[in-house]
């Protein structure tokens, strides 16, 4: 069982991502790397969903603004979302 919630780069769509279930200890690792994390899976839901669509993309092509990154011990490439200013 997951303790929190990440977005991961989607296995199956270039470009897109997708929640990951993370325990406490690959926590500290994903928001050492800039990684964010939500505490439930509806939270993190919501956020992949803004993230691949944000508003000015059209269509079924997932878009997200943000990044991708590795993180120490964690098996995944995470997703870090653009900050915005």
């Amino acid at each position: 069982m997951s303790d929190r919630y990440t977005l991961v780069a989607h296995t199956g769509l270039p470009n897109a991502v997708e929640l990951r279930g993370v325990t406490n200890a690959q926590a500290a690792r994903i928001e050492a790397a800039g990684g964010v994390l939500f505490n439930t899976y509806t939270e993190a839901d919501k956020a992949e969903e803004a993230e691949n669509y944000p508003p000015n993309v059209q269509g079924l092509i997932p878009c997200p603004r943000g990044r991708f990154t590795h993180a120490s011990g964690f098996g995944e490439t995470i997703y870090i979302p653009l900050k915005e200013s």
